[in-house]
């Protein structure tokens, strides 16, 4: 009798673990994939937004140059103005680099005013959006962020709060960076 309740709790728990193994496994491996890979940056083909400054175009986010900048055309917070990007073709997101501001250099970084708050709204191919609620630090330079969503097609920045907002001063964001899975 002990030998064969040893053999159903065996059989029990080989069960269980197939049942895990079949049902977790694709999340199990993608995770695994995920802490493994070495991320890609990935370039969106165009870039547009809710309004922008005279000589502060969407395009600046990811034009790879430190001293351009996105800005809304109105001056202070930025409430609701967003920058979107779109791919060429589906990915899987695993990181993303924000550079608040207008630059990397402390003094310029506090002439104008910063995100503290944006909301990312992620599409993928199917239509489906996903947000999330990014929370920057007020300094100057790179914030990395990562967040795994697959297949990607269209990100939105939304600014939710500001830094430094103030009559003469616009929101600005210096560059994004989006980094995917080999």
């Amino acid at each position: 009798m002990r030998r064969g309740v040893v053999l159903l709790l065996a059989a029990a728990l080989l069960a269980g673990l197939g049942y895990g193994v079949a049902r977790l496994g694709p999340q199990a491996s993608d995770a695994v994939r995920d802490r493994l890979a070495d991320p890609q940056p990935v370039s969106p083909v165009s870039a547009a937004a809710s309004s922008q400054a005279r000589n502060h175009p969407a395009e600046a986010v990811v034009d790879g140059l430190s001293n351009n900048f996105w800005a809304p055309a109105a001056e202070g917070a930025g409430h609701g103005e967003y920058v979107e990007l779109t791919f060429a073709a589906p990915f899987r997101l695993l990181d993303l680099i924000v550079h608040p501001g207008v630059s990397a250099q402390r003094d310029a970084f506090l002439r104008q005013a910063r995100p503290a708050e944006l909301e990312l709204t992620l599409w993928t191919s199917q239509g489906e959006a996903e947000s999330t609620t990014l929370r920057l630090a007020d300094q100057a330079g790179p914030q990395t962020f990562h967040h795994v969503v697959d297949d990607v097609v269209k990100a939105r920045l939304t600014v939710r709060e500001s830094y430094g907002s103030a009559a003469g001063r616009r929101t600005a964001i210096g560059e994004v960076e989006f980094f995917r899975r080999p």
